[in-house]
Order: C-alpha cells, then sequence, then structure tokens
C-alpha cells in the first residue's frame, strides 16, 4: 500500500510556512533561476548568450524607466538623473544600498557590494564579459534621460574587484539641465514605500524579469537555446526535490506523491492554489489559472513549444520520486486554453 496521501487532504503548515516565508523563498528562486540561465548561457554560447539577457535588460527598461521618472519625480537629465534612477529602483528590486563616490552633473559614481543575482553563482564561474554583455537596462535608461549620457562600470567583482561600480557620465560639450539634485539627497519614501510593499514589488519584478528571459532566449536560439532553461531548472530539482520531500512529510512515491510536492511547490514559490481535478495513486491532474513566470509576457508572445521545453523541474521532479512516473502538461494558457493541466502519472 502507497504512504501517499491524496493531494486534496495536503495541507502547507502555515506555522512554518507563514507568507513572509513563502515570498522570500519565491523571490530567492527568482533570482537563482535568472543568474544561472545568465551564467549558463554564456557558458553555451560565449558573448553571444549574453544577448538574451541583454535583450530582457532593456525590455525592462524601456518598461519601467519612464514611468519611475515619473512616480519618484526625478527631474533633470544629467547624470544625477540616471543615477537617481538606479539608487530608488535598486533599493526596490534588490535592496541595495549604494555608496555614493562622486556625485556632480556631469559625473555619478555609486559603488555596490550586495544585491546582484548574479552573485547565486560561484565567484570564480563569473566573468566581466557576463556582466558587461548584460548592461542593457542602464544603456537605455540613459538613452532615455539624455543621449549623451554614457554608462560605464570599471570595476566589477566578476572581474576580481571587492565591489561593482556604476558610472553615469555626461560630456562638458552637453548642455547641463536647469535641474541637478545630489544622488546623495535623493531617498526612497519609506511611508509611500515600506517594506512590505518594497518585497511585494520586489516578487513581482524578479519573476518577470526571468520571464523575459526566457522568451528572449526562445526568440533568439529556439529550442537550442531552451536547452538550457530545461538544464538550469532540472538542476534546481534536484537540489531541492529531495529536500522538500523530507521536510514536508511527503511520503510514498506514486502520483499523489508527485502531485503532493507540486501542490506545495506552487503554493510555497508562485502563491498558486491548483485545482485538483483527478486523485489517485495512478494519476493525479491539476489545473492552474492564476499566476506563471512566463505569464509576465504578453500572450501572443508564448507558444506552447517555449513552455514545454521550460519544464525541466517537473520531469526531474517525477524521476526522483519514482523513475516510472511521467509528467506531462495536455492543456496549456499557451496554445489558447484557459488554463494550464498538470499530469502526473504512474
Amino acid at each position: 500500500m502507497s504512504e501517499s496521501i491524496p493531494v486534496s487532504e495536503l495541507r502547507l503548515d502555515e506555522d512554518k510556512w507563514p507568507k513572509s516565508r513563502r515570498v522570500q523563498s519565491s523571490i530567492f528562486r527568482a533570482r537563482e533561476y535568472w543568474g544561472q540561465l545568465v551564467l549558463e548561457m554564456y557558458k553555451k554560447y560565449g558573448m553571444e548568450g549574453t544577448k538574451s539577457n541583454n535583450d530582457q535588460m532593456m525590455e525592462m527598461a524601456r518598461k519601467y524607466v519612464p514611468r519611475a521618472l515619473k512616480n519618484f519625480n526625478i527631474q533633470g537629465n544629467d547624470a544625477r538623473t540616471a543615477a537617481s534612477y538606479f539608487k530608488l529602483v535598486d533599493k526596490i528590486v534588490f535592496d541595495v544600498d549604494f555608496e555614493i563616490i562622486e556625485d556632480t552633473p556631469r559625473r555619478v559614481r555609486m559603488r555596490g557590494t550586495t544585491g546582484c543575482p548574479l552573485s547565486v553563482n560561484p565567484q570564480e564561474e563569473l566573468t566581466a564579459e557576463i556582466c558587461l554583455g548584460g548592461m542593457g537596462h542602464e544603456t537605455v535608461a540613459c538613452k532615455i534621460i539624455n543621449p549623451e549620457l554614457k554608462f560605464s562600470s570599471p570595476h566589477l567583482m566578476s572581474d576580481g574587484d571587492l565591489y561593482c561600480d556604476m558610472c553615469f557620465e555626461l560630456p562638458d560639450s552637453a548642455p547641463l539641465s536647469e535641474v541637478s539634485v545630489p544622488v546623495s539627497l535623493v531617498k526612497l519614501d519609506e511611508a509611500e514605500w515600506p517594506e512590505e510593499r518594497r518585497i511585494k514589488a520586489r516578487q513581482r519584478r524578479v519573476w518577470e524579469d526571468y520571464g523575459v528571459m526566457v522568451k528572449a532566449i526562445y526568440r533568439n536560439h529556439g529550442v537550442d537555446g531552451m536547452e538550457v532553461v530545461y538544464h538550469v531548472l532540472s538542476a534546481s530539482a534536484n537540489k531541492y526535490v529531495f529536500m522538500a520531500l523530507k521536510n514536508h512529510e511527503l511520503k510514498g512515491n506514486d502520483a499523489r506523491t508527485a502531485g503532493g510536492y507540486y501542490k506545495i511547490y506552487h503554493k510555497i514559490i508562485f502563491g498558486n492554489e491548483l485545482e485538483i481535478i483527478e486523485d489517485t495513486p495512478k494519476k493525479v491532474v491539476m489545473r492552474n489559472s492564476e499566476f506563471c513566470p512566463l505569464s509576465a509576457n504578453p500572450p501572443e508572445d508564448l507558444t506552447a513549444e517555449l513552455c514545454l521545453n521550460a519544464m525541466g523541474y517537473e520531469h526531474k521532479a517525477c524521476e526522483i520520486i519514482n523513475p516510472e512516473l511521467r509528467f506531462s502538461v495536455p492543456s496549456l494558457r499557451s496554445a489558447g486554453q484557459p488554463y494550464c493541466e498538470y499530469v502526473f502519472e504512474l
């Protein structure tokens, strides 16, 4: 007799996993996926592999820079304007507090030592090329604020330095804006942006970064590139599934074991309540009409092929629990269905 219990009876221990812990786990996992994708794309394609990261960065800049300049009332068009944008946004998205080294209208230099999602990778595996190939957000932000603004990063931890520098420079020949507020005086409004709001925004943004990155990989490299996504997610399952089965006391090795794990995984990482359609030891069917990290992309940018080639986590989880378990997705929102259907079958 199987040791597993019906998926419908399985409950996440809210005392051990309060919402705050779930959100932090979600943010960490998204950053981990993104950081490892950047590294593995570089390993496979060299500098060409950084294009997808750069594309994602540029897309985020085009979407968020004009909005943030307006919402934070960041005025002017000089080096301080660009630096102020990154000081505020990086505080929200990465919880970074930059050290201001130089602060003039024509040149601002800021220094950071924490918060970079690439730090999930071993330091010895990173190179300056990986970072320099993904500076699209900074480059586009400067272009939006002032086409004559230039960005550089003369110091990088991935190049062996103890910190990363962000430099924004405006040539002497470029006119200065009438408004120029020192970056050192720019502060995030804690009343408007309390920690809870920052964390919520951070979670939304890091998963959007991941989703747009996957879309860029598929657009630039097709199914061949998606092998990297599949590999990264499969490796993550290898890292976490055994631990999760033990921590959540999920016993057995049948479809209910896999379905139960996936139910908890979705609850913690994505905040989803999966709908249970079928619940037997041999077959578990669940539907998701809620969040998917790829849903950060417009529906017309998604395809079933993209989604199916990003399912490394699910297939590896089944292999770990029972090599005879099979995972399939007969319905996908990216294929026009109203929900995604997940099937675990023995």
